[in-house]
């Protein structure tokens, strides 16, 4: 896989230090982001949505209540959704992504003006001011984690995307490694952790270049990673469910 070519300090520590479960045979159920992305938020496949009678040309608000995150929603947690693009996203490329905030906190608008702003972020560069963009972006929801981290508030889910870093050249994804490291790390030493499911995955594997074109880069098309991390107690306190999911880690899974 790219990932584990180009971030091996990440996954290192993600199996190593958090005690990660690693799903070896994760499958994509389509070939682009948006079709893997929505079964993946609804348990929908994309052409279902259409059943509602919404189309592209609409804005995803007729069809919000399908995606996880207004579940979680109504059950009383706090929502979040950080996409680090304003185009190339799932809910935006050739759509027109919502007209009112999916979720309670949501940074579209501060996207929006960043991209306006050339000596905060110039054309091309992964950058905000002088800091790198992933890093902007891990340390919202290190802010958010660590202000409702907290059993006496409510429970929080955020959904984070990003796509610039290694759309265009997925070579670039060992640019990230350093820095997902450091994000995983001050996770686990805050304690964030401990009272924290974190899901890690991607969307699909390499769909162009020259190792899309071998048996290899076929597979790899199609077994893009995901990575299981919940608090050490979770371990301890539910077995059977580690069992299972250690099991079904050479289960093909989707």
């Amino acid at each position: 896989q790219n990932f584990q070519r180009h971030m091996p300090k990440t996954r290192n520590f993600l199996l190593n230090d958090l005690n990660a479960i690693e799903l070896h045979k994760y499958n994509k159920v389509e070939d682009h982001t948006y079709t893997n992305i929505v079964p993946l938020l609804s348990g929908k496949s994309w052409d279902e949505l259409h059943h509602n009678k919404w189309t592209h040309q609409e804005f995803f608000d007729g069809v919000n209540e399908m995606f996880m995150w207004s579940d979680f929603h109504k059950a009383g947690y706090r929502t979040g959704v950080l996409l680090d693009d304003s185009f190339v996203t799932a809910f935006h490329f050739q759509k027109k992504g919502w007209d009112k905030p999916p979720t309670d906190y949501y940074l579209r608008a501060t996207l929006l003006e960043l991209e306006k702003d050339k000596l905060m972020k110039g054309q091309g560069e992964h950058c905000v001011g002088d800091i790198p963009e992933i890093t902007h972006n891990h340390d919202y929801w290190i802010q958010m984690a660590s202000t409702f981290n907290n059993s006496k508030t409510r429970p929080y889910f955020g959904y984070s995307f990003t796509t610039r870093l290694t759309h265009d050249m997925h070579s670039k994804a060992s640019a990230g490694d350093h820095l997902y490291l450091r994000f995983l790390q001050e996770l686990r030493d805050k304690n964030i952790i401990n009272n924290t499911v974190l899901i890690f995955f991607s969307d699909h594997g390499q769909r162009f270049g020259p190792t899309r074109s071998t048996y290899n880069g076929l597979i790899e098309s199609r077994t893009p990673h995901i990575f299981l991390v919940f608090p050490p107690w979770f371990y301890r306190k539910y077995p059977d469910i580690m069992k299972v999911l250690k099991i079904n880690q050479e289960r093909l899974t989707t």
